[in-house]
């Protein structure tokens, strides 16, 4: 357990996205946005699969999970050299209102199964 909390500037909106690699190994990085900025807050590198959709339920509780990494120079290492386009994040659009992108066509198995996404 963590004794780490994030917290949220005035404005800002707890958001994540998924990066899966090429060996189907899924990362999970939350970030503080607005509709201008995102910064990363904490990250679950290595996650597994069917541990992402009780995470992104459970955002929440961030402080009580094991694993999560809050050092935001690992996690900037790991988005510069590591991730490359996130598989499936949410944003916040000009709207204000947060929403979820799921690049359905760019998931591996790893991430299809995280998201219950049958393969076509």
């Amino acid at each position: 357990m963590s004794n780490q909390i994030i917290n949220l500037k005035d404005g800002e909106t707890l958001t994540w996205a998924v990066y899966e690699n090429g060996s189907g190994i899924l990362s999970l990085v939350l970030f503080a946005e607005t509709i201008s900025n995102a910064r990363p807050v904490a990250a679950v590198f290595d996650i597994l699969p069917d541990n992402v959709l009780p995470a992104l339920d459970d955002l929440d509780m961030i402080d009580m999970w094991q694993g999560v990494n809050y050092d935001v120079a690992d996690i900037h290492r790991f988005l510069r050299d590591e991730a490359a386009r996130p598989v499936a994040y949410t944003q916040v659009p000009r709207t204000g209102e947060v929403e979820t992108i799921m690049e359905i066509e760019r998931m591996g198995y790893a991430a299809r199964k995280a998201f219950n996404i049958a393969d076509e």
